[in-house]
């Protein structure tokens, strides 16, 4: 591979995270591609205990590309936002307090996007590690192969096909697509890529560079507000096509059945 540029900015954004986070800052200080800086923003976790984990963890790696940052607690939306602003990087990359990256994740991504000057979003295919551990296989899944998703819009319609700790993009983009919603807790990736889809096609990367973890654990009102967002954005839509109107009309029914099945279990219970 040609030597590539170009600076990436690491996004990490934590809150009471200290079970999983050294494993993570392993997985990105281990990147083959070193030309990044790491964004890592303490979100006013409440506790002493895991935020004194962290400063004493940043401390003991002693790494001149981490740039630790503690704010008032906002949200993952706001705290995400808070290091774009921040970012000195040509590009930016998210990646969640709990997951893994492979080696390579950044230095495949940044060839892509040295050989390709009109790319400027890239996803890539991604692991599920945790109590259930298997394959995401998004590409085979929506029939994706290395290289441009062309109209990625339409497959929004259908459901969320990016693994957000997989992502980057170029900085430069936020001028069109601006910054992530804080109105959304549950699901703020949802909403934030259609607006990079209505702008821009993706780029796919047909190999699992992200371990993403899976949390058997969420609350029935975690699912709820799920859903209700996931509902949300699909209501501020408005397809051009036929097949991406039905494409939404079923997704909105799976959102209300969620809904319906949530809410008649708490009716029983």
């Amino acid at each position: 591979m040609e030597q590539v540029k170009g600076k990436f900015s690491v996004i990490l954004p934590y809150y009471n995270g200290s079970k999983y986070i050294q494993e993570t800052l392993v997985s990105i200080l281990a990147q083959t591609y070193n030309n990044f800086e790491l964004l890592l923003i303490d979100d006013g976790s409440p506790s002493k205990i895991d935020s004194d984990f962290l400063v004493s963890l940043v401390k003991s790696i002693n790494d001149d590309r981490i740039k630790y940052n503690r704010k008032n607690n906002g949200g993952l939306s706001d705290t995400r936002n808070y290091g774009i602003e921040k970012s000195e990087g040509e590009y930016i990359a998210f990646i969640d307090q709990d997951d893994l990256w492979g080696k390579d994740k950044l230095l495949l991504q940044a060839a892509v996007f040295n050989a390709n000057k009109n790319v400027n979003f890239i996803c890539t295919d991604a692991n599920i590690i945790g109590e259930k551990s298997e394959e995401m296989r998004i590409g085979e899944k929506w029939g994706f192969k290395d290289g441009v998703i062309l109209n990625p819009l339409n497959k929004l319609f259908k459901g969320n096909f990016v693994a957000c700790s997989s992502v980057a993009f170029r900085k430069s983009i936020i001028a069109d697509v601006g910054y992530s919603n804080r109105a959304f807790v549950v699901i703020p990736d949802y909403e934030y890529f259609f607006r990079f889809a209505e702008k821009m096609d993706f780029y796919f990367i047909a190999k699992s560079l992200l371990s993403y973890r899976l949390h058997e654990g969420n609350t029935t009102k975690q699912l709820f507000r799920g859903a209700c967002e996931e509902i949300s954005v699909l209501f501020d839509r408005r397809p051009r096509k036929i097949i991406n109107s039905i494409n939404l009309s079923v997704h909105f029914l799976r959102c209300y059945s969620l809904i319906f099945r949530l809410w008649l279990n708490k009716i029983i219970i």
